[in-house]
């Protein structure tokens, strides 16, 4: 507001009179009027077409306050899809009565009568899917017709996240690039030598144009479903910069951040850990686009079931000899390319002798 009286005679005349129009109360209190006339003007238009559904969610705050996230979808009578935002509402406890309470409060004021809702969408939690007792429960004892979906894209977040634990070298990967943010990102000392150490990279290189920008680390969030790919990404494109600023660190910094960064130097110098990164990127960048195009609000079911199919036919049309060996040799190239140790075989045991048969052991000359 002080921004726009600058240019508005009127906003800087009103702004200047005696009250105090800036304070925190009344801030609150005009935002308060907004909403208000925005929660109007939705429930004007899902009464003018009856039927809605619900989306509800549940999130903590940084507070430490747990808050319930309400949308309502309806669609137009030209068939456009909306789903509006209706507000978080704090509640003390999170069990199935006290959601419901806060949902049936909130179609209250609305002036929405549960008994037009026709679709309710969660996630899995088993307070709100529950088939017996719980949110999905006690809604369709209100209303038999709201039929509940469970949330495509959450269903595909636990797909890729259980499936992605199940494989260790992805499982550590994952931890090592979480680390290394918190090596880097976490200390503001570190943080300078990492864009000290890049920039005089871009400037070495005499093959990039002046006009390129260093690109930064991206933080790998557990909770965000869309950031896996882009984080391993940019460790991928940074990893000539990442070696020089860890093994630095770790050489000046005597405290817990040095001898995180010697074992991630060593891990990172591995090629185990670069062909990780790699087909990470390759996995998670083609699970997080459909991810995003499940949430899309104009996204049909046949739409998506065919975007789900589409996933599953190109991860299965990699999953061959002839692909494997071009993505190793391609991952080996590169990886030669910022001084990673080349691939090395495990180490040959001794089986047991109750499973030595007289024949000589088999070893593989090559990775």
């Amino acid at each position: 507001m002080r921004l726009r009286m600058q240019d508005a005679a009127e906003l800087d005349k009103w702004l200047g009179q005696r009250r105090k129009w800036m304070s925190h109360d009344m801030q609150n209190e005009m935002l308060r009027l907004m909403a208000h006339s925005i929660q109007r003007s939705i429930s004007s238009d899902i009464q003018s077409r009856r039927w809605y559904s619900l989306i509800v969610d549940e999130i903590t705050d940084i507070s430490v306050k747990e808050q319930i996230s309400l949308f309502l979808r309806y669609v137009s009578e030209d068939f456009a899809v909306y789903e509006d935002f209706v507000g978080f509402y704090e509640t003390e406890n999170t069990d199935s009565a006290s959601i419901v309470q806060v949902i049936e409060d909130m179609l209250l004021r609305l002036s929405l009568p549960i008994q037009d809702c026709r679709g309710q969408c969660y996630d899995g939690a088993s307070n709100m899917a529950g088939r017996l007792s719980r949110v999905r429960a006690r809604i369709l004892d209100k209303c038999s017709k709201a039929l509940y979906v469970h949330c495509c894209a959450h269903s595909l977040n636990l797909a890729v996240q259980d499936a992605s634990r199940s494989v260790s070298i992805i499982r550590d990967v994952i931890d090592l690039v979480k680390e290394l943010n918190v090596v880097v990102r976490a200390s503001a000392k570190c943080h300078a030598l990492f864009e000290k150490i890049c920039h005089e990279l871009l400037m070495n290189d005499e093959n990039l144009p002046s006009s390129v920008s260093p690109v930064s680390l991206r933080q790998l969030c557990p909770t965000r479903w869309t950031v896996r790919a882009k984080s391993m990404a940019s460790v991928v494109d940074n990893y000539d910069v990442i070696l020089p600023t860890l093994d630095k660190v770790a050489a000046e910094d005597n405290s817990e951040s040095g001898s995180k960064a010697k074992g991630l130097s060593k891990c990172f110098l591995r090629f185990a850990t670069y062909f990780a990164l790699k087909l990470g990127i390759t996995v998670f960048q083609q699970a997080e686009q459909l991810s995003c195009l499940l949430q899309r609000k104009t996204l049909t079911a046949v739409a998506a079931k065919h975007a789900a199919d589409a996933l599953i036919t190109s991860l299965q049309s990699i999953r061959n000899d002839k692909s494997f060996e071009l993505f190793w040799n391609s991952t080996q190239s590169e990886s030669q390319a910022v001084s990673v140790l080349p691939a090395e075989l495990p180490r040959t045991r001794r089986p047991p002798s109750r499973f030595v048969c007289g024949s000589e052991n088999v070893t593989f000359a090559k990775p």
